[in-house]
């Protein structure tokens, strides 16, 4: 359970990473993103059930993410990732991320088309994989809380 969650956390960072990246095609505010996990061998009666359902979250990428690009802070004892042959070519983005711990391969890509975008990442761990598919809608500007 521990991994599933750690690399759905690991899924959903790499869209802000790209967000923030030289001539990105992903404007800075609030996006829909919706992501589904495709196990290859899945019995068909289990295919968009609990963590097979399709998950959609809504997030903010700030101007400040936007003209400073990093990677997400992690905590290096838990999780050791490097970004590797990271690429942006016109509209579409792609990546690949290999992490010693835990151990484990993502490779993605990303195509975007004005204010929508769809993609794919493959992950790789303990001879295990899992696509995960993924959509994503510019809703507009980002809204300040009050308290924030």
């Amino acid at each position: 359970m521990r991994t599933r969650l750690l690399v759905i956390v690991l899924a959903l960072v790499a869209v802000p990473f790209f967000a923030a990246a030289p001539k990105s095609p992903m404007k800075p505010g609030k996006w829909e993103i919706t992501m589904q996990m495709i196990v290859p061998g899945m019995p068909e009666n289990m295919k968009g059930v609990g963590m097979l359902s399709p998950m959609t979250i809504e997030q903010c990428i700030t101007k400040e993410e936007a003209e400073n690009p990093r990677p997400p802070k992690m905590d290096k004892k838990k999780i050791d990732c490097e970004n590797v042959n990271n690429k942006i070519v016109g509209k579409t983005v792609t990546w690949s991320t290999r992490c010693r711990k835990p151990e484990m391969t993502m490779d993605g890509k990303f195509t975007f088309s004005g204010d929508t975008y769809k993609g794919e990442s493959h992950i790789t761990s303990g001879g295990r994989s899992v696509t995960y598919k993924y959509s994503g809608k510019y809703l507009g500007p980002c809204i300040k809380k009050k308290d924030d």
